[in-house]
């Protein structure tokens, strides 16, 4: 195993996020794969969007839900993934998702099936920067979906 700052969680149940950040090196283990990117503002990026409503829901649409409330993504089906692709980010775009990302980190989110009563997370979302990766995001997206429901 190596080791690395953000982590995925693969299981979705009663936790605030599905990625994190740490400062140091941390091995993920089973529950938490580690992730390693160009460098840690893309990483910061990523662990930002993944977070966003629509990156938890992303995640909770494509997990597989063997029980009521419960969700996980298999190692394979981690290439199905829609996300965002933070390495497209100019460096203007990933240090204003820096700021964001520092002035975040500290706060709490609320767990994720209450997403929709958590200010701290609607804050971050609706942020001018993360509305941009959003906005971003749907247009990479929208052809991975499309052909998803054609395939599917």
């Amino acid at each position: 195993m190596t080791a690395h700052r953000v982590g995925y969680r693969r299981s979705l149940v009663s936790q605030s996020t599905s990625m994190q950040f740490t400062p140091s090196k941390t091995i993920g283990g089973r529950a938490w794969i580690s992730i390693q990117l160009a460098n840690t503002r893309v990483e910061k990026a990523l662990v930002i969007w993944a977070n966003t409503t629509l990156g938890l829901l992303l995640n909770w649409w494509h997990a597989n839900k063997q029980q009521s409330g419960r969700g996980s993504v298999g190692k394979s089906s981690l290439q199905y993934l829609p996300i965002f692709d933070v390495s497209t980010l100019s460096s203007i775009q990933l240090t204003e998702v820096e700021k964001i990302f520092d002035e975040m980190k500290d706060r709490e989110l609320k767990a994720i099936h209450l997403i929709d009563t958590d200010t701290v997370r609607e804050y971050k979302s609706d942020s001018p920067q993360v509305i941009s990766l959003q906005i971003e995001c749907g247009k990479s997206l929208f052809s991975v979906i499309t052909a998803a429901f054609r395939s599917g």
